[in-house]
């Protein structure tokens, strides 16, 4: 069975997500294939050969009814491990991996080449998405689990493998697709489709620089304890701007969006410098600097500091010097569209000779 989802393009939103502002994320058409295969033994077992080309690209069996530490396993392992101990639903589902030989998780697609660093788009969310549908169908093949549940299930389990941190959109944009806002509320995530404003075009530019996310949050998280005050404001400011996208998405205003993705560059800026972080580099910075001198505006795509920025780029603009210039500067595009594509399973099956 082969399951595959989309990587993502966080557009706004990020951090304030957070403390209950919207947050617009697209799915992008490089996706991450996760393949369940059955054991050789007619009697049920619990270990299972794990490959992954997460970080600490390995090839291990293992008990998946016992924990998994990185004391022991690589840590891509451990977080293949993690996902399927979250993301089954009941022990009646459990039972069903005892036919589960292999797990095989494939995320070159998003990473900047062959044993690459990773690109910021979402790669262990986009995991989280496949592996958790190929399991739903995997142990439930003829009762297909609700989407709802499902999406919940995926959020839950990646949020548990990477320690309780993020806000868990990245995971839900890889399930459903295409272009979407998403808002956390007391009850649950609530979302819905956006269109973007006629006339734009979004290009994802590689920063030359991979950052950890976690490390990220965490300081942010730091920043909020220490000055809970000030922390407030600034997520206050960003909410606005955020909201300010939204309403402009809905009203097809092109220059009301680009124009709030520019002011929430410089709130990103303003977190940053608070919390003592580079959330707009001096790479984002001279990549938001290159496209303002085209007519576009760009800034960090996700956590900050490296990883992808986004370019928002109209039609009024001149992309081709634009792209060029980037190129010569050392940001190259990265090879990445739009997508309405969510995360989906096909079952593949033996051909006898």
């Amino acid at each position: 069975m082969r399951a595959t989802a989309p990587g993502k393009l966080m557009l706004i939103g990020e951090y304030a997500v957070l403390e209950g502002a919207p947050a617009i994320v697209a799915a992008v058409d490089r996706r991450v294939e996760v393949v369940l295969g059955e054991g050789g033994d007619l009697t049920p077992s619990p270990v299972v050969t794990i490959r992954t080309d997460l970080p600490g690209e390995a090839s291990v069996e293992l008990d998946i009814s016992e924990p998994c530490t990185p004391d022991h396993f690589p840590h891509g392992v451990c977080f293949v491990r993690s996902i399927v101990g979250a993301a089954l639903g009941d022990e009646q589902e459990a039972e069903q991996l005892a036919r589960l030989g292999s797990i095989e998780v494939h995320s070159e697609a998003l990473r900047s080449g062959p044993g690459g660093a990773k690109l910021g788009l979402g790669s262990s969310a986009a995991v989280a998405a496949a592996l958790t549908t190929a399991l739903a169908a995997w142990t439930t093949p003829e009762h297909p689990v609700d989407p709802a549940v499902l999406l919940a299930r995926a959020r839950a389990a990646h949020r548990e493998a990477v320690g309780g941190s993020g806000s868990g959109v990245d995971v839900a944009a890889s399930m459903l697709g295409g272009v979407r806002a998403f808002r956390i509320t007391p009850t649950g995530l609530e979302h819905h489709a956006v269109r973007l404003p006629q006339g734009l075009e979004v290009l994802p530019v590689w920063t030359g620089e991979a950052v950890d996310t976690a490390d990220f949050l965490a300081a942010v998280r730091a920043f909020a304890r220490a000055e809970p005050e000030a922390y407030a404001i600034v997520m206050g400011g960003l909410r606005e701007v955020a909201l300010h996208a939204v309403r402009a998405c809905g009203n097809d205003d092109l220059t009301g969006f680009l124009d709030a993705v520019d002011v929430y560059r410089r709130g990103m800026q303003d977190l940053g410098d608070r919390a003592g972080l580079p959330i707009v580099s001096a790479p984002h910075q001279q990549v938001a600097e290159i496209a303002a001198a085209h007519g576009a505006v760009a800034k960090p795509s996700g956590a900050g500091g490296g990883d992808v920025a986004v370019v928002f780029v109209p039609e009024d603009a001149d992309r081709t010097e634009l792209c060029a210039r980037l190129e010569r500067e050392g940001f190259p595009l990265v090879s990445a569209s739009i997508t309405s594509a969510g995360a989906g399973v096909e079952t593949l099956t033996r051909l006898s000779t």
